[in-house]
């Protein structure tokens, strides 16, 4: 039973890490599979132009967003964010520079080399930052640190827990078995915030949003990918803190006292 309960702990161990290493880092460069793990998509491809400048023109007048040099989709990662066109292809990723934060001003502002457009990226970027988002961003900023902290923690305890459940198979002390019930529950616990906070926090943001949809057509949508990878490792963390709940050390052999004959005098 031991077996494998131990041998099931370092497979669902190794396989959480494994999920969580892949959310944590999901938008850093350009290529499959990391670009296609996001937190977060801003779509700003619906975005009705006349509507945000205020104006009356024709829509037939207005060149596409591709050949003002606007970005069509943002895929928005923990360390950095992606670029794609009208066909959701990403053609470039920014470099990580620390937690990303929701900035949209920023990120757009800073993927604008036409000088001519600036007018409609400032009218743009007051529609994608209502104030009833831009004046809480600080909040929304502090629980998407929070929800990188806690998954690089909760990376860090997964990796501690595998090298732990290496030495349960050399070691039978209790302490052991200690050590490894601790760290698992940590780890789940910590990336179960991460989840939690992540989750709770882009569906706000996305909600806030979408109230302005149906006037500008712009829309943010959660990566379905990243969360289905840290749900699952979030799953496997806590299948694994039963495993050790379930680990026992070895018993020790009892040695059996047999009473010593007495010579009779």
């Amino acid at each position: 039973m031991n077996f494998l309960t131990v041998l099931g702990s370092f497979i669902i161990t190794i396989a959480s890490l494994v999920l969580a290493i892949f959310a944590c880092f999901g938008s850093i460069s350009k290529g499959a599979p990391l670009d296609k793990i996001y937190v977060a998509q801003l779509d700003i491809t619906g975005v009705n132009i006349s509507s945000v400048l205020g104006t009356t023109i024709s829509t037939s007048s207005v060149p596409s967003f591709d050949s003002l040099g606007i970005p069509s989709y943002l895929n928005l990662g923990l360390w950095s964010y992606c670029i794609a066109g009208s066909n959701q292809t990403v053609t470039s990723c920014t470099k990580p520079s620390g937690i990303e934060q929701f900035n949209l001003k920023t990120m757009l502002e800073d993927n604008i080399d036409n000088n001519q457009v600036s007018e409609l990226v400032s009218s743009v970027i007051s529609i994608v930052v209502p104030e009833k988002l831009s004046d809480k961003m600080s909040y929304y900023n502090a629980l998407i640190k929070c929800m990188c902290i806690t998954l690089v923690v909760g990376i860090a305890l997964l990796a501690l827990t595998v090298i732990v459940n290496v030495l349960r198979w050399v070691l039978h002390f209790t302490f052991v078995n200690v050590i490894g019930r601790i760290l698992s529950i940590l780890s789940f616990i910590s990336i179960g915030i991460s989840a939690g906070t992540g989750t709770a926090t882009y569906v706000v943001i996305r909600n806030i949003l979408s109230d302005n949809y149906s006037e500008y057509g712009i829309k943010l949508s959660l990566g379905r990918k990243f969360y289905a990878l840290i749900w699952a490792s979030v799953a496997g963390c806590l299948i694994n803190f039963i495993l050790w709940i379930l680990t026992r050390q070895r018993r020790k052999a009892q040695v059996i006292m047999q009473p010593v004959p007495t010579e009779k005098f």
